[in-house]
């Protein structure tokens, strides 16, 4: 009995398969846990509130974000609102549970529209803890592209092992009688 392949090649064939499947599940971890929140506030009922103010906030990176690929600085939308619930008045700033991007203002500007100051907005809200409230509801499109990366990758990775795996030659394991 013996492994087909050179054993430098069969290390070289299971460490990618193992990093295929690795990488694929770390992604599918990360975007579960970014989308159990968000998915929550799909079945959350809805009320009608006020948009109080909306503005851009700017933030210093630190030295060396993404090797300073990203600038040196962050910006994110700010939505101060308030909405009524069984006459008990409410106010938050929290946009949405997904995750927004990498901060650049480009994006925070393109989440401030439809948020006028006085503007009437859909707030959705958690019945259970009504003043845990977003405007948007809803998983991002990056956490289902996340998710779907990981899943393709561990669909790779799994592949890639059954099909380029080493496998047993020879004469076949003698049984015991």
């Amino acid at each position: 009995m013996r492994l087909s392949g050179t054993p430098r090649n069969i290390v070289v064939v299971r460490a990618l398969g193992a990093l295929w499947l690795a990488t694929g599940a770390t992604l599918l971890a990360v975007g579960a846990r970014q989308a159990s929140e968000p998915i929550r506030t799909i079945a959350w009922p809805s009320t009608t509130g006020t948009v109080i103010d909306a503005q851009l906030l700017r933030r210093a990176r630190p030295h060396g974000a993404l090797f300073g690929l990203l600038g040196d600085s962050a910006a994110t939308a700010q939505v101060r609102y308030r909405y009524t619930l069984d006459g008990v008045l409410f106010h938050s700033t929290r946009l949405s549970f997904r995750k927004m991007g990498l901060g650049s203002e480009r994006e925070a500007r393109a989440a401030l529209t439809g948020y006028a100051s006085g503007s009437e907005v859909r707030v959705y809200y958690d019945p259970s803890r009504p003043s845990n409230a977003v405007l948007e509801h809803g998983v991002s499109w990056l956490t289902v592209a996340v998710m779907v990366a990981g899943a393709v990758l561990v669909g790779v990775g799994s592949r890639w092992m059954r099909t380029r795996a080493p496998r047993v030659t020879g004469a076949a394991l003698p049984s015991r009688a």
